[in-house]
């Protein structure tokens, strides 16, 4: 039986649960993510519980849990770095925190994150693209006002969305930054309990 889990924490995040079956959870989160990167632009509901600092949404927090481990770096956008977010990512995950995005393997941040803090995050290069980041961006609503259509791998034809709402800034730096394919950035866009995912094979159009 599924129990919701207190976001009561310690000064360091030690006490906040995180996935609360790391096997079967883990499984089903990164069924759910596979589903998004291979789709894009579909939109899926976490059913698994998760734990989380104040500072994190519930699916963000998933998404890290299951693709982070001790081999990989994460850099926390301002809005989110916390000596609890700290404890609690490094205690579920053994991640390394570090302090440039450009150094990262994943990045968090949040809509309202000004892209100076992440327009330098690597991107791979033609002989190693596996070595881009990715991307992770909180949003108070997966569905937001821009109408965009996206076309590619994992798409029939053309696919009409509407897009977190971001500025215009954003989407012109992601062109740029997918622009040398097959280097570039994927991207997840994470509500409270959604997941959407944008890779980097993916057209956009307004």
């Amino acid at each position: 039986m599924h129990t919701e889990f207190s976001s009561s924490q310690d000064a360091r995040g030690m006490n906040i649960p995180g996935l609360q079956d790391p096997v079967h959870s883990s499984a089903e989160v990164f069924r759910v993510l596979a589903k998004v990167m291979s789709e894009p632009g579909t939109v899926e509901e976490l059913t698994e519980i998760c734990g989380h600092p104040d500072e994190l949404l519930k699916a963000a927090s998933a998404a890290i849990l299951t693709l982070a481990d001790m081999d990989t770096s994460l850099y926390l956008s301002s809005e989110l770095d916390s000596p609890i977010s700290r404890g609690f990512l490094t205690l579920h995950t053994g991640v390394k925190i570090v302090d440039s995005a450009n150094q990262a393997d994943f990045v968090i941040a949040t809509q309202d994150t000004d892209i100076s803090q992440y327009q330098d995050l690597p991107v791979g290069d033609p002989q190693y693209p596996d070595q881009s980041a990715t991307l992770i961006i909180q949003v108070s609503n997966i569905r937001g006002s821009k109408k965009v259509t996206l076309n590619g791998p994992g798409i029939e034809n053309i696919k009409q969305v509407q897009m977190p709402d971001l500025p215009d800034s954003f989407f012109s730096w992601r062109d740029m930054k997918n622009s040398l394919y097959p280097c570039g950035i994927d991207i997840i866009f994470a509500s409270n309990t959604e997941l959407m995912a944008i890779p980097r094979t993916t057209k956009l159009e307004d």
